[in-house]
């Protein structure tokens, strides 16, 4: 929503240095594509938000976010998503093209919307086909119409071999300071199981902005994403 070139983790050896930054990359995504209705209105920029909108993370086509990433090591570099294009499917429901540039890397993540749930299909880097993520069944992100202490988890398989799972947790809202201002935010964490190897999340939404901060953890080092800035179609 949403994942990138990453510096490396904490002092690891080369494998897990690239497991982390493949993870990282892809949840930071996923983590930035989080929509939900039932949280607070946050202090946001009016002349960036759309007014009226009450998603957690507008899909509106053009919509961007930009976001400053951080390594354990103190290595800033820069993000930025952009809904760069909305299509009807046939079932009724819509396809969101999702541009993730994070550092050097570029990926395209796909998502959709069921009803009251968002869901990611795919991610697909434009320069690595190889590194390419296919989501069987699509990965349950959110549902619009949670609550704090709600809980869910989704079980699957990425690449059609490697099975994996995430399970999350909404928590009361809380007040966010970050580089593009200060947001009331829901908080939604997770740990996400795959291949024997933990990573835990911490996400902050904020209603008609989007994903405000990202907390990512492993038992190598941590990472941190903050916006910086943003606009709401």
């Amino acid at each position: 929503m949403i994942f990138a070139g990453m510096p490396p983790l904490g002092l690891m050896n080369e494998r897990k240095r690239s497991f982390d930054r493949m993870i990282i990359r892809r949840l930071s995504v996923c983590a930035a594509m989080l929509f939900l209705i039932a949280a607070p209105i946050c202090a946001m920029l009016p002349a960036q938000a759309a007014a009226g909108n009450t998603e957690l993370f507008p899909l509106t086509q053009g919509s961007w976010w930009s976001y400053k990433s951080t390594d354990g090591k103190g290595k800033n570099w820069k993000s930025k998503l952009t809904v760069s294009s909305v299509k009807p499917a046939k079932d009724g429901t819509a396809v969101y093209k999702v541009t993730a540039v994070d550092g050097i890397e570029t990926s395209l993540q796909f998502y959709m919307k069921r009803e009251t749930s968002t869901l990611l299909e795919r991610i697909e880097f434009t320069d690595k086909p190889a590194k390419n993520i296919i989501y069987k069944p699509a990965k349950l992100i959110l549902d619009s119409k949670i609550q704090p202490n709600n809980i869910w988890q989704w079980f699957g398989k990425v690449d059609g071999k490697t099975s994996e799972s995430e399970r999350y947790k909404v928590y009361p809202g809380e007040r966010i300071k970050v580089p593009a201002g200060e947001f009331d935010c829901a908080r939604v964490e997770s740990f996400l199981v795959r291949d024997h190897e933990i990573t835990y999340y911490t996400r902050w939404y904020c209603r008609g902005v989007g994903l405000v901060k990202l907390v990512v953890a492993t038992k190598n080092g941590k990472f941190t994403q903050d916006l910086t800035g943003f606009k709401v179609n």
